[in-house]
């Protein structure tokens, strides 16, 4: 059972990945969002999911993994 919905590619990065990921969360669940705020250019933010390595986000993710 997951607890944590993740969005690594918020805001203006991939629009629309914030609200779709929020949603599913709703407040049930923890949510984390990574995401541009300002528009354009939102390529030079994108990483792939694999190459994804946001100190926060992995520290959440790894804390939820300890508690399975």
């Amino acid at each position: 059972m997951y607890d944590f919905n993740h969005s690594s590619h918020g805001g203006w990065i991939e629009p629309g990945t914030s609200e779709i990921a929020e949603s599913i969360a709703g407040t049930e669940y923890s949510f984390y969002d990574f995401e541009a705020l300002r528009h354009g250019a939102h390529e030079d933010y994108h990483r792939t999911s694999h190459k994804f390595d946001e100190p926060k986000a992995l520290d959440n993710l790894q804390f939820r993994a300890s508690l399975w």
